[in-house]
């Protein structure tokens, strides 16, 4: 029952261009696929380690800033930005390990902070590099070559949600969530390192499920369309209520996360 259900959701999903034809809607949609690829990074961390990184959206940063400077400056192809999105912020998340190893608890998570903090005054302060707070517009979007065929952007809502969803199922990491980030919306400033997408990776492992793989993407999808539905129905001081209030109420009633109490509920009925 559970392979029967998880195939109809996969169905649905790859269809979602098909039966989504509100172009800001399908932008909502590929916004909750990159945050899935961030969250199930996250999750690696906190789910299975119990580690909590405040520093995971420096990571993201790092990723778009990665592929934003080589496409941009050194007119590198996107897939070779996408790369390196994914590979330098390994790198980094390496050496950070490494000096974090024999830290625990809080002081794992001041280091983390603090990190996040370096990285995002590097990102406002290095002019040169960064351009600061003025951002890095152009980043190209990405192309699909084919011989004897025109290339084939991935400019266009429909196509680009295809590439953010397989880069959910390859459970991709933060790297190339930024730099997935960065092509989709061809700009990256230094608010890619602002806490708040640290606290939104949180809150989608944390109420979605952490420690599972489903857990996650649920999180990041109920919490990236939430804030768009109450936009749409009321004003911004009663969608931060609203938002607070139904966050509370599924960290209450289901402090395991949304996706393990349904499996329990499921199991039991």
């Amino acid at each position: 029952m559970r392979r029967l259900a998880l195939g109809a959701l996969l169905a649905v999903a790859a269809a979602a261009p098909a039966w989504v034809w509100n172009p800001y809607h399908l932008h909502t949609l590929i916004m909750a696929g990159i945050f899935a690829v961030l969250a199930l990074s996250l999750n690696l961390l906190l789910g299975y380690t119990g580690q909590l990184s405040l520093g995971h959206a420096a990571f993201f940063g790092i990723g778009a800033y990665a592929t934003g400077l080589l496409t941009v400056k050194l007119e590198w192809s996107p897939w070779l930005g996408l790369l390196a999105a994914a590979a330098l912020p390994a790198a980094t998340g390496w050496v950070i390990g490494r000096l974090a190893l024999k830290l625990r608890g809080a002081y794992f998570v001041l280091l983390t902070i603090s990190f996040a903090g370096v990285v995002s005054l590097v990102s406002v302060n290095w002019m040169d590099l960064t351009n600061g707070p003025l951002g890095l517009p152009g980043v190209p979007p990405v192309e699909i070559g084919l011989p004897g065929l025109p290339p084939l952007s991935l400019r266009a809502k429909g196509a680009y949600y295809y590439l953010v969803l397989a880069a959910v199922i390859s459970a991709a990491m933060a790297g190339l969530a930024g730099g997935l980030y960065a092509h989709y919306t061809r700009f990256v400033s230094p608010e890619v390192f602002l806490f708040s997408y640290t606290v939104t990776m949180v809150i989608m492992v944390v109420a979605g499920g952490k420690g599972t793989l489903a857990g996650p993407i649920v999180g990041a999808v109920i919490f990236t369309v939430l804030p768009e539905v109450l936009r749409a129905l009321t004003s911004w001081q009663w969608q931060m209520l609203l938002y607070g209030i139904l966050l509370i109420g599924v960290l209450f009633f289901m402090p395991r996360g949304i996706v393990p109490t349904l499996l329990d509920r499921g199991r039991r009925a």
